[in-house]
């Protein structure tokens, strides 16, 4: 696998509790996970559809700490 990241692909929806979409959750083909916020809110109460263990387990290597432990966190509830 390489370590450039080249594609990436949308693979859930970041949002607040009124349900409206503040970010979205991309995988690159390195999987890593990154975030795109919508406007200048970095919130979200929720994530949908919520990211399973073995995304989550392959992201480990190339995601951010921070990043990882708040996906993490929303996928748990």
């Amino acid at each position: 696998m390489t370590d450039l990241r080249e594609e990436g692909e949308p693979v859930a929806r970041l949002y607040i509790e009124s349900g409206e979409t503040t970010g979205w959750v991309c995988r690159w083909n390195t999987d890593e996970l990154a975030i795109f916020w919508i406007g200048r809110s970095r919130v979200a109460s929720g994530i949908d559809p919520p990211l399973d263990r073995e995304m989550l387990d392959k992201a480990r290597r190339m995601t951010p700490d921070d990043i990882l432990m708040f996906l993490e966190d929303l996928s748990a509830r």
